[in-house]
């Protein structure tokens, strides 16, 4: 009996152990996208304990996201943008390809939504990240599944 307690205290204990992702940047995906815009979002998910990782976009943070999280936010279309995922809450820090960091380029297209998943995998003993392009219906549904990142941000009307 005893043991049944302590493995039902155990299961509850980390289902409840969601991600967190905090986002330094307007949020934006729960608007209309606006015109001559495209938005970008990018998902993590790991049963693994992993580190935090830091999203960079054009070498700008964008926020950090635990092991079940997302970021989502808005960039003028018709331009590349070069996303980066770097390990640990690094503000200032940009691409150091060593540390098992990846690139991903968008060539942004007006109206258009991207969805992206980091994944984590070992390259011998180092830890490394990549970006998957994944489809619409899949992205949607793994972001109904994430909480809302926490705004580490505010823009106040004038």
């Amino acid at each position: 009996m005893k043991k049944i307690v302590l493995y039902v205290f155990l299961a509850i204990a980390l289902a409840s152990c969601g991600g967190l992702a905090k986002q330094f940047v307007t949020f934006t995906g729960n608007q209309p996208l606006k015109e001559g815009k495209s938005r970008i979002y990018v998902m993590f998910y790991s049963m693994n304990s992993t580190p935090i990782i830091s999203l960079f976009c054009n070498e700008n943070l964008i926020g950090t996201i635990d092991h079940n999280g997302y970021l989502a936010f808005d960039v003028p279309s018709g331009e590349k943008y070069s996303l980066e995922a770097t390990t640990g809450r690094r503000e200032g820090y940009t691409w150091n390809g060593n540390a098992g960091e990846d690139h991903f380029t968008i060539n942004a297209k007006d109206g258009k939504s991207y969805y992206l998943k980091l994944s984590f995998g070992k390259r011998g003993k180092v830890g490394v990240y990549t970006f998957d392009y994944i489809p619409k219906e899949e992205g949607e549904r793994l972001i109904k599944k994430s909480p809302k990142p926490k705004l580490n941000y505010i823009e106040e009307d004038e």
